[in-house]
């Protein structure tokens, strides 16, 4: 009967790598080069975002401002072209976050094998901060469209609140999503167990910073950290799937 079993299993195992093999080549280049293009889309969202933002924001108040602070430097900023390219430019790493999060998502769910609703999960709550951060980019839009027009200190304040209120907003989101996948990674291997434990450490820190979002930690750095490292993972993998032992068949007498 032992015998039986293994040989079962050795011929499952050939027909799954003959089914592999007869697959056409350039779907399968094709396949991989798009799920790493996807993938990239991690980090350049990270990268992109921090320099555009951090460029484009540069000198300007925050929410711990006075309005009459925050209203004084719009009324006294000049809007020029580089500004507004560098706007379209931070639009740009927006969208790339929402194109990650379905790769992962798609990467997550063939591993979990449909076991779960957490790729499901992941999936949701991604494509929901993406909403969330896309939408916290209009009232920066109206500031600059709008700030050499006498913009009074209350709304000027009020724009630059409601920009800073969704963007820690999308932390309490996010710490769903990191949890969601941490699970996944953890119980199919699918990806470093590190990025699972990452996930799984940063989500609660995340979400519990939200009440103290402007004197807390930074711990939504972990958060892009992982995204960053995740992307690159997945880049370098493509959409090969992790080396797993065959599962037996059972034979009965």
């Amino acid at each position: 009967m032992e015998f039986a079993r293994e040989a079962v299993v050795l011929v499952a195992t050939r027909r799954d790598h003959l089914l592999v093999s007869i697959q056409p080549k350039g779907e399968i280049v094709s396949n991989s080069l798009l799920t790493r293009l996807g993938a990239a889309c991690g980090a350049l969202y990270v990268i992109i975002a921090i320099l555009a933002n951090d460029t484009l924001g540069s000198g300007s108040p925050d929410s711990t401002a006075s309005a009459q602070a925050i209203g004084a430097w719009w009324r006294a900023h000049e809007v020029t072209n580089a500004d507004w390219a560098l706007a379209f430019v931070e639009l740009f790493a927006l969208l790339c976050f929402p194109i990650f999060v379905v790769v992962l998502a798609w990467v997550l769910q063939r591993a979990d094998e449909g076991r779960t609703w957490l790729p499901w999960a992941v999936l949701a709550m991604g494509l929901l901060s993406a909403v969330v951060k896309l939408a916290s980019g209009a009232p920066m839009f109206a500031l600059l469209w709008r700030a050499d027009n006498g913009i009074s200190d209350g709304l000027a304040a009020a724009m630059t609140d409601m920009n800073g209120a969704a963007f820690v907003l999308t932390w309490a989101i996010d710490s769903v999503m990191l949890a969601a996948a941490g699970g996944v990674i953890l119980s199919t291997r699918c990806l470093p167990r590190w990025l699972g434990w990452w996930a799984l450490v940063t989500a609660p820190l995340l979400l519990a910073t939200v009440p103290v979002a402007l004197s807390g930690p930074p711990t939504f750095l972990l958060a892009l950290i992982w995204i960053v490292a995740t992307s690159i993972t997945l880049v370098v993998r493509g959409d090969r799937a992790p080396a797993t032992a065959p599962a037996g068949i059972a034979v009965t007498a």
